[in-house]
């Protein structure tokens, strides 16, 4: 991790962002995640 330091805080920022998203608006989220996972 301390070699990619730059990718884990993007990746982590990335995923809290979506993490919020989801938790604003749930039924949206269940629509994009079954339309992107099939």
């Amino acid at each position: 991790m301390q070699k990619n330091a730059d990718t884990v805080k993007a990746f982590v920022t990335a995923l809290n962002k979506g993490i919020d998203a989801h938790n604003a608006n749930p039924e949206e989220a269940k629509v994009v995640l079954a339309k992107n996972t099939g």
